[in-house]
């Protein structure tokens, strides 16, 4: 070695620290480092250097991490998360390619990475590596079957801490669920609150239009500034909260209503006010309310707890949708789906929900094994009353999961039809209802039933249902049975954004403008897929 030349050993550790913080070096290449000498080796250990890698690399942190943590055990921990995490997505793409609705037995893998001392931080930590993985704008039409998954494993465990969060709330005594009220303030907020939200922002129950599912949802109540009393009551508890005021729900004859200790030192008849976010927030006595209605109803103005307050809003939610259902598409029958899952958290003892749960599962042909054994398990204990009826339907739901997974997957040949003329991952215009849509799946005929066939006016087509149907969906969001006739080849205008593509492809590729299916959706369309390279 030339003397006069310096070489790596003769930096400083404070230089070696800089060198080894390039991004163009990954942690493998930092721990080949470590390893050719004692020195390089303690560099390579230095938590500076590991801190800088990992903000680096990661941009979210729920957490909030110093100077004195290890961080190359932070590190560590974190990519070892991320890899564990990524791999069990993979595993569920395969399981679940057939499932509308993924139930808790495909997240068991999930469950198992939580199952930490301290869960809270466990999940906080697997939602950061999603989020990670999901912003990255470089995958936007990459990776489009991992990502998504991993948009509904978030959900799941989003899920999971939101069953945390109710279970810690309602564990806590019921004057540490909301701050001590500061009684010489408290009635000037109170006016302040009224102002602000009834008079110049103009919220109000959505009274011509009761039973609209958007009254019972607080995203929703928020950007249109009406909803139901329930969750107008909850937004101005929300804010006299933030600004000291305790408040408590009570029942009223036709609605929720709000009370505020006015004078603590009072009988109970004069200790209260009653907000009525009816009348804008109005404050009233108790003989005020009373002379609303002509007679005093059962638990008229009474106190109703956490526990039933959380039950009502989930059920009034499922309500909505339930009522909604036969008027929209399929999503809102997976939302009332996760609705009664969050009921059950709160209520697992109740069996009229859990079959309800079960039933509208079954509708999409998912079964949550868990659930329904956990159901007859607790219905042989008398946990709850279980008919014979109930027992064989819980039973039949069983036997419908295990021939669900023991059944052939049907595999689709297009030398055996050639009248198919588009393959999967085409991107197609529908001439009659002007929108691009992309194939993810084609019937040599109609295979809807003579309703649909009915309803959707099919025998008016020129070659009616003996043409090939092919599975599309569309660039406004749609997902669609659309004959071959409706159907011709486009040059591609624009890339197609639904929710569920991810489903079925793997990427976008530039070269053939087409959708690459993913490694499910190939086998079953093999001869589709022949000339094709997975991105």
């Amino acid at each position: 070695m030339d003397a006069n030349r310096p070489d790596l050993m003769s930096l400083a550790n404070e230089l070696l620290e800089v060198i080894l913080s390039y991004d163009c070096l990954q942690h493998d290449d930092i721990l080949s480092v470590t390893l050719t000498s004692s020195r390089l080796y303690a560099v390579g250990k230095s938590s500076k250097l590991w801190k800088q890698k990992a903000l680096n690399r990661w941009s979210h942190w729920h957490n909030v991490l110093n100077d004195n943590e290890n961080w190359y055990e932070i590190y560590k921990k974190r990519h070892c998360l991320e890899r564990i995490l990524l791999k069990e997505i993979d595993t569920i793409a395969e399981e679940c390619h057939e499932e509308q609705v993924i139930t808790s037995d495909y997240y068991g893998g999930i469950d198992q990475i939580l199952a930490q001392p301290d869960s809270v931080i466990a999940i906080s930590s697997a939602m950061e590596c999603l989020e990670e993985f999901l912003d990255d704008d470089n995958k936007k039409q990459d990776k489009l079957t991992m990502r998504y998954y991993a948009r509904l494993v978030t959900k799941y465990l989003c899920h999971r801490r939101l069953e945390f969060d109710f279970r810690q709330y309602l564990a806590l005594p019921n004057e540490e669920q909301s701050p001590e009220l500061d009684h010489a303030e408290a009635e000037r907020v109170l006016l302040a609150i009224n102002q602000v939200l009834f008079t110049q922002l103009n919220y109000h129950g959505n009274r011509d239009n009761y039973y609209d599912e958007k009254n019972v949802v607080i995203d929703k109540v928020l950007e249109n500034r009406f909803g139901t009393p329930l969750t107008i009551c909850v937004i101005y508890l929300a804010v006299a909260t933030r600004l000291g005021v305790y408040l408590e729900f009570v029942s009223f004859i036709s609605h929720f209503m709000l009370r505020w200790i006015s004078n603590s030192s009072a009988n109970e008849e004069e200790r209260y006010k009653y907000i009525d976010v009816l009348d804008g927030g109005k404050l009233k006595t108790r003989q005020e309310c009373l002379e609303m209605v002509s007679f005093p109803p059962f638990r008229t103005l009474e106190v109703v707890s956490s526990k039933e307050l959380l039950c009502t809003a989930i059920s009034s939610l499922a309500n909505e949708l339930q009522r909604s259902m036969p008027y929209h598409d399929n999503s809102l029958h997976l939302q009332l789906i996760r609705a009664l899952n969050l009921r059950l958290v709160l209520d697992s003892h109740n069996s009229s929900i859990r079959f309800m749960y079960l039933y509208l599962l079954a509708q999409v042909k998912a079964y949550d094994t868990k659930v329904i054994q956990d159901t007859l398990e607790k219905g042989n204990s008398n946990i709850f009353e279980m008919t014979p009826r109930f027992e064989r339907y819980l039973t039949t739901l069983l036997k419908k999961k295990y021939e669900k997974t023991t059944k052939n997957e049907i595999i689709k040949l297009r030398s055996d039809y050639p009248q198919v003329v588009f393959r999967i991952g085409d991107i197609l215009y529908h001439k009659r209802y002007n929108f691009q849509c992309v194939v993810y799946g084609w019937d040599p005929v109609c295979s809807k039933g003579e309703m649909w066939i009915y309803q959707n006016g099919i025998n008016h087509l020129s070659e009616g249902q003996n043409q090939p149907f092919y599975n599309v969906l569309g660039a406004d969001g749609s997902e669609r049975y659309v004959a071959q006739e409706n159907l011709e080849s486009i040059h591609l205008t624009e890339l197609i954004h639904h929710p569920d593509l991810g489903r079925y492809f793997h990427c976008f590729n530039l070269m053939t403008c087409t959708y690459e299916p993913n490694k499910q959706l190939r086998k079953r369309y093999l001869e589709d897929c022949l000339n094709m390279k997975e991105c």
